[in-house]
């Protein structure tokens, strides 16, 4: 009977001496006989059985080439078994040759063919093979040497190496090659710039290479300088065209002359004499052929510049224009803007026309040669104001009036006092309202503005105080007497007397207390007038006339006071005239608005004429007019008679 001691396997019939067994396991694999009768001892024996593996496939590497004579193989290393390297063929030695990635060395030119055996004990071997092809390597390339050219083609050269293939390349730039694997080559159509070239020289996989740089410039733009010119000017601002390829510079055939920027086609020029200077604009490019041109200049100096006359404002329709005469250059006129026109445009001294209001603008002009030089004025224009007229000077009765200006049909109007006070309700109004605080001549000025042209009128104004006429009370008179009219005296103006009633008759009608008389008996009617100006006031007062058998007129006790009198030596009323009872003693006395005694007489007898009385102030000093107190006593009478007088001159 069969049993496995160890290891692995499977017995087809273990009871057969003969068995087939399956399963086996790598290695050794121990399987035991035994035989049995009955109860006696068994016999055994053992048998070993040893199974290897098949070795793994065997992996040389792929075929390859190589320019150098030594190079490590690249076979896969076995996982069951192991590997050998054999030469079948060529040349070569191998360092190690059970190391899968052996050094082989010594390669000579041509193929050499190696054997990779992998093998494991009893098993079949598994071989692969793998040939390698050493190639000479090519001289070092050589393109050529770096340069710059101005033409757009190029003829390469390169050099030569037995056995091998050429190849030209373009790394950088554009440029057509005529052909590309040939040792000699023309490359056309270069772009502009640094074009860069490559070189290589093959032989299978080795290969040298080298890189030329051609730098390309192109033909510089033709120069152009510009036109041939005069000027003025001491300096220049050229107008050369910036060339399109190549660099651009400024030279002077002139010396002295500066240039702000030589290399700016349009720049400017300074220094340059008068008289005749060539400059030169030279445009290049690399190694190209440069290309220049002359601009030929002619600079003129004037001898004279323009005057003309100052920046002016007027107020009509033309205006004279003036400017200094020139002795060698050409003067004309110029209008750069307004509504005129030039009488001649050609003289120094011209008119110019407005034909709408509004402002101008003109400019005198001096050629001489190529200079041009200028002088302007500007012209504010305005039509003279209308009307202007503030009215009729006039007198008014109290202290406020209308103004009456015409309002202007061209420009505005403004009131304004002159030298004299007064309030205006506005200034602006033609009829403005004028208030002043106390009488007196005010002069008013209406002034018309419209723009830079004015007018005025002045307006005279005398505001007088309306007068106040007091006529006095009404008065009683005899027949045959002068009866004394009491007007009060007018603090403004001068009062005029005036019979209502036929039969009177006023002495001085001019002063207040003028006499009058009558030729009736009866009442008359007087009126008492107080002009001022333009301004007057009236009032009336009665006379009553009583015949001489009146009681009135012919009783012993009839007393009258005048309120004033006139010593002006007119012979009217020169001495202050009391009637008082016949033989009654009358004593007077009269006073100052300051209290002081002025005249003093204890028996009077209508003597006095308005001096000063002796012992009182100097005598024979006429008194001013004026209003004055007086005290009347007379005999028999308990009571003084009180009152006031005025003494008028």
């Amino acid at each position: 009977m069969w049993s496995l001691l160890s290891g692995s396997g499977t017995l087809a019939n273990a009871l057969l001496p003969t068995s087939t067994v399956s399963g086996l396991g790598a290695g050794a694999n121990v399987f035991q006989w035994s035989t049995l009768n009955g109860l006696c001892p068994a016999s055994t024996d053992q048998v070993t059985l040893f199974r290897d593996l098949l070795p793994s496939v065997a992996m040389a590497g792929i075929d390859t080439a190589t320019c150098l004579t030594n190079m490590l193989l690249q076979a896969v290393a076995p996982i069951t078994g192991s590997g050998l390297w054999a030469i079948v063929s060529g040349s070569g030695t191998l360092n190690t040759a059970s190391l899968p990635h052996a050094l082989l060395s010594g390669l000579n030119a041509g193929i050499t063919t190696l054997q990779w055996t992998v093998s494991n004990g009893v098993c079949p071997t598994s071989t692969d093979q793998v040939s390698i092809t050493t190639y000479t390597s090519p001289v070092q390339a050589f393109a050529g040497i770096d340069e710059a050219i101005c033409s757009d083609s190029l003829f390469l050269v390169g050099n030569t190496s037995s056995g091998s293939a050429f190849l030209w390349e373009v790394l950088s730039g554009s440029a057509d090659l005529m052909s590309e694997t040939t040792v000699q080559t023309t490359a056309e159509n270069l772009s502009p710039g640094i074009i860069l070239f490559r070189y290589t020289i093959t032989n299978g996989p080795c290969s040298t290479s080298d890189s030329v740089a051609i730098t390309r410039f192109e033909l510089p733009s033709a120069a152009n300088a510009g036109s041939d010119t005069f000027f003025c000017s001491d300096v220049f601002f050229t107008q050369a065209i910036q060339p399109s390829a190549g660099q651009g510079v400024w030279t002077s055939l002139t010396p002295g002359v500066s240039f702000d920027d030589s290399t700016e086609a349009q720049t400017s020029v300074s220094n340059l004499p008068a008289g005749y200077t060539a400059l030169v604009w030279t445009v290049q490019n690399g190694t190209c052929p440069v290309s220049s041109d002359t601009l030929e200049l002619q600079r003129d100096i004037p001898t004279e510049m323009p005057v003309a006359m100052a920046d002016t404002g007027i107020c009509a329709a033309t205006l004279l224009l003036q400017a200094q005469a020139p002795l060698n250059a050409t003067g004309y006129w110029e209008i750069l803007s307004g509504d005129v026109l030039l009488q001649d445009s050609s003289l120094a001294q011209t008119v110019l026309n407005f034909t709408t209001e509004g402002n101008a603008i003109v400019v005198w002009t001096l050629s001489e040669g190529a200079c041009l030089n200028s002088d302007t004025v500007s012209i504010t224009q305005n039509f003279q104001p209308f009307p202007v007229d503030a009215g009729l000077s006039q007198g008014i009765c109290g202290l406020e009036t209308g103004l009456l200006a015409l309002t202007p049909q061209t420009g505005n109007g403004t009131w304004s006092m002159l030298a004299s006070d007064g309030e205006l309700s506005d200034p602006e109004d033609p009829s403005a309202l004028l208030s002043v605080d106390y009488p007196g001549i005010r002069r008013v000025v209406w002034l018309v503005e419209n723009g830079s042209c004015s007018a005025a009128d002045t307006v005279t104004i005398n505001f007088l105080e309306q007068p106040v006429a007091d006529s006095g009370p009404d008065l009683v008179g005899c027949l045959a007497d002068t009866t004394a009219l009491q007007a009060g005296i007018p603090l403004v103006g001068v009062g005029t007397w005036t019979s209502l009633t036929a039969g009177g008759n006023v002495f001085e009608p001019g002063f207040q207390n003028s006499g009058f008389t009558v030729n009736a008996t009866g009442n008359f009617y007087l009126r008492w007038t107080v002009v001022n100006g333009i301004c007057r006031d009236s009032a009336t007062t009665v006379v009553t006339i009583y015949g001489p058998s009146d009681p009135e007129c012919s009783g012993p006790d009839v007393v009258f006071i005048p309120e004033g009198f006139s010593p002006n030596g007119d012979g009217v009323f020169d001495r202050l005239e009391i009637v008082h009872p016949s033989g009654k003693r009358t004593a007077l006395e009269v006073f100052d608005r300051y209290g002081l005694r002025v005249y003093e007489n204890e028996n009077y007898q209508n003597e006095w004429e308005g001096t000063v009385q002796s012992g009182i102030l100097l005598q024979g000093s006429e008194l001013p007019e004026g209003t004055y107190y007086y005290l009347i006593r007379i005999e028999g009478e308990p009571d003084v008679r009180k009152g006031y007088i005025t003494l008028w001159r």
